[in-house]
């Protein structure tokens, strides 16, 4: 039985992004969000979430048909160009046949940065 979300929000006393965050990797992957920075694999209804982002993103989505697994990651760790940098995280990584998409979500104002 899955945790209702206003039941989550309120124990893990999460922000609205990282609520949202939650959810959607929640649904993405079938079920409870794995740890940050490890790989697991969308379930069928994810897939289809995804290719239908990737689709409206690109245009074409057909690196999407094919029998190569999936990795989704949630907070990928993004190498650092220089050691002096602030960590990049991406919100969102999805690895497909030598393809690394990632997305970023932003929900509040205040969370934009310049750079």
């Amino acid at each position: 039985m899955w945790e209702r979300p206003g039941s989550l929000w309120r124990r893990l006393k999460l922000g609205r992004e990282e609520f949202l965050q939650r959810l959607i990797t929640t649904l993405i992957v079938g079920g409870d969000a794995h740890r940050w920075n490890t790989s697991s694999a969308p379930d069928e209804q994810g897939r289809r979430f995804l290719r239908l982002l990737d689709e409206l993103a690109y245009g074409d989505a057909s690196q999407w048909d094919g029998p190569e697994a999936d990795a989704f990651v949630d907070e990928y760790p993004l190498p650092k160009l220089e050691d002096t940098a602030q960590n990049g995280w991406p919100d969102w990584a999805v690895l497909r046949r030598g393809r690394a998409w990632v997305s970023e979500l932003k929900t509040e104002a205040g969370s934009h940065r310049d750079d």
